[in-house]
């Protein structure tokens, strides 16, 4: 095995362990389930990396969504921010400045105020401790993704 196949692998599994923990520490149980699509007043989108070809090709659930009075929040860069930040279809923008743990910290708690119906997390596949982090603060939200450990 190669040396840096090896740090990839541990790198996923130490995160792993992070992110049991961290499930176990703020398990829940969802109360909030969405049995009708008109239920959805507010959504939260997260885009949590720096492609922007990602955020074109979800411009058709933004217009979808604000077709059916739903009012949606980006979580993203400023890279992101900069780009949709002309798209009248968007309510709000949550901008990750950065990854340290005080910045995430402030973060959590301003999305966790700001009540979410659903929240979408179409491109997290690789686990990471700080996007789930994110994902535990928000409590009573019904989230939908690839992510589901939380």
């Amino acid at each position: 095995m190669r040396l840096g196949t090896f740090h990839k692998k541990k790198r996923f599994y130490i995160n792993k362990i992070k992110i049991n923990f961290l499930s176990f520490l703020f398990r829940k149980k969802i109360n909030n389930q969405i049995t009708e699509p008109a239920q959805v007043n507010s959504c939260l989108i997260i885009h949590d990396n720096n492609k922007l070809g990602d955020l074109i090709v979800l411009s058709s659930i933004y217009r979808e969504l604000y077709s059916k009075g739903v009012k949606i929040t980006i979580l993203t860069n400023s890279k992101g921010g900069a780009f949709l930040s002309n798209n009248k279809n968007i309510f709000e923008f949550c901008i990750k400045e950065s990854t340290g743990f005080l910045k995430m910290l402030t973060l959590c708690k301003h999305l966790r105020d700001l009540q979410f119906d659903i929240v979408l997390d179409p491109f997290e596949t690789m686990p990471s401790f700080k996007h789930s982090l994110i994902l535990s603060s928000l409590k009573d939200s019904y989230i939908l993704g690839f992510d589901q450990c939380i």
